[in-house]
């Protein structure tokens, strides 16, 4: 299991990096796909944020941000890699984190 220690919140940059190192991004294509996305969108919403303090509204700004920056990054891609995240966030890992209301992140 992983652990952060006791007296700091899991911020979006561990949960990131925790999600990256995991066997859930074990392949090379599926890794550097959603450090692509989620890299970027983790320094947009802040890498130093609590994990606990993420919002939807955080997350749409963020992605909306990103699709319109980068060539290489689809709206499609960057929701996929969102999701998948934030899945791995609590449903592996245990971490509190947002619902996505799919709505709110549809291009």
């Amino acid at each position: 299991m992983i652990t952060t220690p006791p007296f700091r919140p899991v911020t979006v940059g561990d949960a990131v990096v925790a999600y990256l190192t995991s066997t859930a991004c074990r392949h090379l294509h599926t890794r550097r796909e959603r450090a692509g996305a989620l890299g970027p969108l983790a320094d947009q919403i802040g890498i130093d944020l609590p994990l606990t303090e993420l919002n939807c509204r955080d997350i749409s700004a963020a992605v909306s941000a990103l699709v319109a920056t980068s060539e290489r990054i689809d709206h499609h891609r960057a929701r996929a890699a969102v999701e998948h995240w934030l899945q791995w966030c609590s449903s592996t890992v245990g971490w509190p984190t947002p619902t996505l209301d799919h709505l709110s992140l549809q291009g």
